[in-house]
């Protein structure tokens, strides 16, 4: 469960700010050149853990279930279907650590870099269902399924994760930079 989101870089920070490990490690690097990394390996985790895990049970799936189906050629349009939700949760999982590690970050808790991105997921999920259910940004499951009108080829919703997961980073970054100027 620990890595299920990658925020483990998040929880290696603060290890190392408390133990005073970046003392020794800032003078070698600059500050925005260390953030930079931090932000990167967070985003890169969320991503990778999501997407590897979809693709895997893809795999699985395929092994499993096409032997058993009539032999003919495989669905182009419903592989890229499928391999689009998978990149898509893995932009998903790069949102969510990075929310994660910024409120880990901000009330110095690993708590909160593990468990506020499933919280803050099924909140979104409670508050579409009870008070906004035609917004269909609002919706985390619509994020991945891209169901409804986003436009043409769905290029909405790309903007949308890429418009948020771009605030998250900034986020993450201005918040990352201003715990190492306390050091």
């Amino acid at each position: 469960m620990r890595d299920l989101l990658g925020p483990e870089m998040t929880d290696q920070q603060w290890e190392g700010y408390k133990s005073g490990f970046l003392k020794e490690i800032l003078p070698r690097t600059t500050r925005r050149q260390y953030v930079e990394g931090k932000v990167f390996s967070i985003m890169m985790s969320g991503f990778m853990v999501w997407t590897l895990a979809i693709l895997t049970v893809l795999f699985i799936n395929f092994i499993v279930f096409y032997p058993l189906e009539i032999q003919g050629a495989i669905q182009k349009e419903a592989l890229l279907d499928l391999l689009m939700k998978a990149f898509r949760t893995g932009l998903i999982g790069s949102i969510i650590s990075t929310f994660g590690g910024s409120c880990g970050i901000l009330w110095d808790s690993a708590y909160m870099v593990y468990g506020i991105p499933f919280v803050s997921f099924y909140f979104g999920i409670i508050l579409h269902d009870r008070y906004f259910k035609n917004q269909i940004w609002f919706y985390p499951v619509e994020w991945i399924l891209a169901d409804e009108n986003w436009g043409p080829d769905k290029i909405g919703v790309w903007l949308f994760l890429l418009l948020f997961l771009l605030v998250m980073l900034g986020i993450l970054g201005g918040v990352l930079y201003g715990r190492l100027e306390e050091i």
